[in-house]
């Protein structure tokens, strides 16, 4: 490519995108200390028309290679964009980052068939026959469903451990109809092995099931939800919002959809130890700390939401329990969110990571886009894998010495690579 010819549109990209971002940055500061109600307009965005032309550099900077010279001169940016992601933007989730630091993720909505990708060593493959891939709390286990079971593994690909048929969707109800089987159809959230090595948690919008060698347990819903239903009801559940977490120990397995509370299993037994009324409306998402000692519920009403914490030490004492709750956010919908050293990085509906203490003290925030849909963790906790709603995943670095000019937050973070996986698209491309 012969960058010289782009270089009248590069430089007003820069200029443009660093006057943005100092603008942004300069807004949100003055709303974070003094209120949003006298901050004024919100900045300009003055590139949308620059969109086509960019979009088609970046195809053949990824036809021809040339990705660095792509990022020095078209620095990545997503509010540009936004004009022409309609019919091409997908939701990236199942995303992970291996202890190897392999790239999974799906691109594709999660009623979608999607495809699940691996990027290593700098090459993106499609991994065949592949729906949705997990891993354990320390990583050591992963799994992978396919459509006629789900395996799972030590290490990325390394020694088989377990595999686990599909399912029967009339699992709990007392069915005996064998045509009944789901064979793979149900549309996965989450994919979670226990530590245990002989348990995985499935998550899908038509239920909630642990799955071990010798049986299928549906544990969300539970029989008392599904008396008195018949089996066009059970073969008709949908449960948006749908969400489960494990205890890195094991012990414990918070689980949660739209019209439920926040609820808390034994790790063995399944049974309810608890039930805690969402704060908002709908119960959106469940993270236990690092070291277990926390559990952090999300609940939400539109595009916001609370966040809690509880103290996962009094979990048998229901008074103690509830005396144990803490705010730590009172304005985000939470779609992901991890847990390291002595804080959360939590994702929500309007694109920001936040960053806050176990006291629910934020500590920074940083931009990526669009509703952030899935997020990992490296295994050394300095690198962070984000998907967006936008059909495009970052990679971050979560203690840089650095910071661009164009980003837009208040940490020190700093975007090391970004995929783009549009509808329509037959690669992957860079940026």
């Amino acid at each position: 490519m012969n960058w010289d010819r782009y270089n009248k549109l590069s430089n007003r990209w820069l200029e443009e995108g660093k006057i943005y971002s100092e603008a942004v940055n300069k807004f949100v500061e003055k709303g974070l200390k003094e209120g949003w109600d006298n901050v004024g307009e919100d900045p300009l965005e003055t590139r949308y028309d620059m969109a086509d032309k960019v979009i088609k550099i970046i195809k053949q900077a990824n036809k021809e290679g040339q990705i660095e010279e792509l990022k020095k001169c078209f620095p990545a940016a997503y509010e540009p964009l936004t004009g022409n992601l309609q019919g091409l933007a997908q939701a990236i989730t199942s995303v992970l980052i291996t202890t190897d630091e392999k790239i999974i993720f799906k691109a594709g909505d999660t009623n979608e068939e999607g495809k699940l990708f691996i990027v290593d060593n700098g090459k993106t493959e499609v991994i065949e026959n592949a729906l949705y891939a997990g891993c354990s709390c320390d990583k050591s286990i992963y799994a992978i469903a396919y459509e006629d079971c789900i395996e799972t593994y030590l290490g990325w690909k390394g020694k088989l451990i377990n595999k686990y048929s599909w399912p029967d969707i009339m699992e709990g109800y007392g069915s005996e109809d064998s045509a009944k089987v789901h064979n793979g159809g149900l549309d996965i959230v989450g994919l979670i092995p226990f530590s245990d090595k002989k348990r995985l948690l499935l998550v899908t919008y038509e239920g909630i099931f642990v799955l071990d060698s010798n049986e299928t347990i549906r544990i969300y819903p539970d029989e008392s939800y599904m008396e008195g239903l018949d089996e066009e009801d059970v073969m008709n559940f949908y449960f948006d919002m749908v969400h489960g977490a494990i205890s890195s120990n094991d012990e414990y397995i918070a689980i949660g959809e739209q019209d439920s509370n926040h609820i808390i299993l034994d790790g063995k037994t399944y049974k309810e130890i608890i039930s805690i009324d969402p704060q908002s409306s709908y119960p959106h998402c469940a993270l236990f700390d690092k070291s277990d000692e926390y559990l952090i519920v999300n609940s939400c009403q539109g595009y916001n939401g609370i966040t809690t914490q509880f103290s996962i030490n009094e979990i048998h004492d229901e008074d103690k329990f509830e005396d144990s709750e803490i705010e730590i956010d009172d304005n985000c919908r939470i779609y992901a969110g991890i847990s390291r050293n002595d804080e959360y990085i939590l994702g929500d509906a309007d694109g920001y990571l936040r960053a806050f203490s176990m006291d629910g003290e934020p500590r920074w925030q940083y931009y990526v886009g669009s509703t952030i849909t899935g997020m990992d963790i490296s295994k050394d906790e300095k690198k962070l894998l984000v998907g967006t709603c936008a059909g495009m995943l970052h990679l971050l670095d979560l203690d840089s010495e650095i910071k661009s000019e164009y980003s837009i937050g208040t940490g020190n973070v700093f975007e090391l690579q970004r995929w783009i996986a549009w509808k329509g698209e037959k690669d992957i491309l860079e940026w």
